[in-house]
């Protein structure tokens, strides 16, 4: 079969002696340098996959921190309209009244601790911003 004429010529060699007749130089396997270059490769591209994906979920959970705050700066606005006078600086009274927060006061995402109301700005934000300065949910 490799003697005939369709067997492709780069699959062909001539050994010495044999007038013309042909030998396979197909190999049956990878050498260490090839498969180690592959996975090189391999984990080169793995490590851009997972930090692409893995801050995915820390923006998305300071992108919900942000909107909480939003949130609650409205309906602090809102409580200020209807009753005249700023909520507590803890949110505990507007945060027991169902009409403002009716399935009860958010929490930060990125750092689970509850927003509280800054007396002079009658801004929201994180507690831990209170105590501990971090950059997690600060603007």
């Amino acid at each position: 079969m490799r003697n005939q004429p369709g067997f492709p010529a780069c699959l062909r060699v001539f050994l010495p002696g044999s007038k013309g007749r042909t030998q396979s130089t197909a190999r049956g396997a990878f050498s260490l340098i090839e498969m180690l270059a592959v996975s090189t490769l391999i984990g080169i591209v793995a490590l851009v996959v997972l930090a692409r994906f893995s801050n995915t979920g820390f923006e998305a959970r300071r992108s919900a921190c942000y909107t909480h705050k939003g949130d609650i700066e409205v309906e602090v606005q809102r409580w200020f309209r209807d009753k005249g006078s700023w909520p507590s600086a803890t949110l505990s009274d507007i945060g027991a009244d169902v009409n403002y927060f009716p399935e009860g006061l958010p929490i930060c995402p990125v750092d689970g601790t509850g927003y509280v109301l800054d007396p002079t700005t009658h801004f929201s934000r994180t507690r831990a911003q209170h105590t501990i300065v971090h950059n997690t949910c600060r603007e």
